[in-house]
């Protein structure tokens, strides 16, 4: 028993030591009315971001890349494979509000 207690110990350490593979990287960025949050977000290339509806219409986003979509009530994701700075409009519809602008910079 103090064998395997000991090396259930060891695998934890290790894991702790090494961290979390960068493969699981998800970040968030909500969309809302007037603006996103947050406006800036930096993650390294690989990594994926939900981008979350919170408008209260319809959410496009468009991309300086030429990526549009349109941005579901549970969230739409995308992933960032390339280092790079990427700029996006989004435009509301069905509310009041226009557009706003934001970037994801992966480096």
């Amino acid at each position: 028993m103090k064998t395997f207690v000991a090396m259930a110990l060891a695998g934890v350490v290790a894991v702790a030591a090494i961290g979390v593979p960068r493969a699981w990287a998800e970040h968030t960025i909500v969309l809302g009315r007037t603006d996103s949050t947050p406006r800036t977000l930096r993650i390294a290339p690989g990594d994926k971001v939900r981008f979350i509806n919170a408008t209260g219409g319809k959410a496009r986003l468009w991309f300086s890349d030429g990526l549009r979509l349109v941005v579901e009530p549970g969230g739409s994701v995308v992933k960032f494979d390339r280092r790079g700075t990427y700029d996006y409009s989004v435009s509301v519809s069905e509310t009041k509000a226009s557009a706003h602008n934001g970037e994801v910079v992966a480096d």
